[in-house]
């Protein structure tokens, strides 16, 4: 009985420092986590803004609006950025409307999908589709038949959301 009661403490001596251990390294590692994606996110502004020479990012409700300017200071339009989980993960979208309210590009900032339905939505081929829409359409009945449905739908209803902000923000 003692043998069995010193192996107990010695498991939950090591699951104690294991789990100390864990949180230590995830407390000192997220802020380069958080940094290096925050780099990859604003590399992705380029991709939609070619232009861009600045940008002013505002945080509000479940989305950040960024606002783009050109050298001249000049409003080019605004990247939004909004995230939905699904039953198969996390999608993070960024969406580039020019001052016309079109939408000018659509990028993922994560993808956090199974990797076989991931590919279906991550091309031109697919985002492609809401370009150059206006942001006062409403995307609710786009096809989204793509093989992915639940990434595809997820994409459509961020696309969605964010454009209805849009027309609300203005």
């Amino acid at each position: 009985m003692r043998d069995k009661l010193v192996i107990g403490i010695k498991l939950f001596l090591i699951a104690a420092i294991s789990g100390f251990l864990l949180y230590y390294i995830n407390l000192v590692t997220k802020p380069v986590i958080d940094d290096n994606r925050l780099k990859r996110e604003v590399e992705k502004y380029t991709l939609i803004f070619p232009e861009l020479s600045t940008y002013q990012p505002t945080e509000l409700e479940d989305l950040t609006k960024v606002f783009v300017y050109d050298d001249e200071e000049s409003l080019l339009g605004y990247i939004y950025s909004s995230g939905m989980n699904n039953d198969y993960g996390s999608i993070s979208i960024l969406v580039g409307i020019n001052s016309d309210d079109e939408i000018v590009r659509v990028e993922f900032a994560s993808l956090n999908q199974t990797p076989s339905y991931a590919s279906k939505v991550n091309n031109d081929e697919f985002l492609g589709r809401f370009v150059g829409n206006n942001t006062d359409e409403s995307y609710i009945d786009f096809d989204v038949k793509v093989g992915a449905t639940y990434s595809a739908s997820t994409t459509r209803d961020l696309i969605d959301y964010i454009s209805k902000f849009h027309e609300g923000a203005e």
